[in-house]
């Protein structure tokens, strides 16, 4: 396959817009930028006067995908495609990085798994055109993911990723809130206002965790997807919502399915699983969408205090002297226990909460339910 023209194909999740976009590989900066702000604004045009698309919060990744412009980089976020300033950009042409799930575009065929970015690298397996694959990096215009608990180098030409950066996040949560519309359901849109296209429809017994404000309306998330509501009908608390304790009961005793099943970095099931892709696959069988990394879901959910845990609760650590967010990742089963996909067990398993304390500390609490 050749790949002489790199295209990079966005889609927003009911908005259905496909974005294609080829440059010359001799020209093209296609690369891996991290937001190093606070927050930065992902804009439609380059400047500061044009249109916010959505907010990245502090050390978001996102795909650049053209050399920077007077100050400017296009890249792609949340399934858009737009500017960022440079000043609040760090960027690397090869990286890791959680840059969401791509599916193949093969017209149908096949793609080669190879051992390095390449035609000339040796062929590991051979992926078929069904598959959903998990982004964790890219080398000169190669994605490296994950298939079959085998890792290696696909080539970006055939491949279209859907959620670019996968975080939800635009900056530090809100708070949780609960709808007073009077038993109706509430629209979530794709902007904050009612002249943007709806998104989906929220039921009044929907619990909303709120994580930005924008010409009032609150930015959420609901089964996955992001959008706004309207302030006027959302009854914001800063108090951690109650877990349901039910729920949290059938989360714990579906991870623990999985007791047993290989660790392979990269992996997010069901047979082989690494740290937060164990996380991500179980709370979605629940509905939840969790970002890809561990530094990703440092974001997701509510922020509780430690002394709160409950049984389906995620724990999120950092190794000492790790300049990430976070690195590890598992949830809370009770009783001063956890399950987790464990590098150094080398499979899912459960352990005390003080395993491990001399290489990680617990930087958070995220009740997801």
């Amino acid at each position: 396959m050749g790949h002489s023209a790199r295209f990079l194909r966005t889609a927003l999740t009911a908005g259905l817009l496909c974005v294609s976009l080829a440059a010359n590989a001799s020209a093209l900066t296609y690369g891996v930028g991290t937001v190093t702000g606070d927050s930065l604004r992902l804009r439609a045009s380059a400047g500061t006067s044009a249109s916010v698309l959505t907010t990245a919060a502090k050390g978001t990744e996102v795909v650049v995908l053209e050399n920077q412009v007077s100050g400017w980089y296009k890249v792609a976020l949340q399934g858009s495609v737009g500017y960022m300033s440079a000043d609040y950009l760090s960027v690397a042409t090869e990286a890791e990085a959680d840059l969401g799930t791509g599916t193949l575009n093969t017209d149908g065929d096949s793609l080669n798994l190879r051992s390095g970015p390449g035609t000339g690298y040796s062929t590991l397996a051979s992926i078929p055109a069904s598959a959903t694959l998990t982004i964790t990096g890219l080398k000169n215009g190669w994605y490296m993911t994950s298939y079959n608990g085998v890792t290696g180098y696909v080539s970006s030409d055939y491949v279209t990723l859907s959620d670019a950066a996968g975080s939800t996040a635009s900056g530090t949560d809100l708070g949780i809130g609960t709808l007073n519309t009077d038993g109706s359901s509430l629209n979530l849109r794709s902007g904050p206002g009612t002249g943007y296209e709806k998104l989906a429809s929220i039921p009044a017994s929907a619990v909303l965790t709120i994580t930005g404000s924008e010409n009032g309306w609150y930015k959420t998330t609901y089964n996955g997807v992001t959008g706004y509501v309207s302030s006027d009908y959302v009854v914001l608390s800063t108090d951690p919502v109650a877990s349901n304790s039910d729920l949290g009961a059938q989360i714990v005793a579906y991870a623990k399915q999985f007791m047993g099943c290989s660790y392979v970095y990269g992996a997010s099931g069901p047979s082989s699983f690494d740290c937060s892709g164990f996380t991500s696959y179980v709370y979605k069988h629940f509905g939840y969408t969790l970002n890809r990394s561990a530094a990703g879901q440092y974001s997701n959910g509510t922020v509780i205090d430690q002394s709160q845990l409950q049984p389906g609760d995620l724990l999120v650590w950092r190794a000492y002297g790790s300049s990430k967010t976070a690195t590890h990742v598992g949830i809370y089963i009770g009783n001063n226990q956890y399950i987790h996909a464990s590098s150094t067990g080398g499979r899912v398993m459960i352990n005390d909460m003080n395993y491990a304390a001399s290489s990680r500390y617990l930087v958070g609490v995220r009740r997801i339910i």
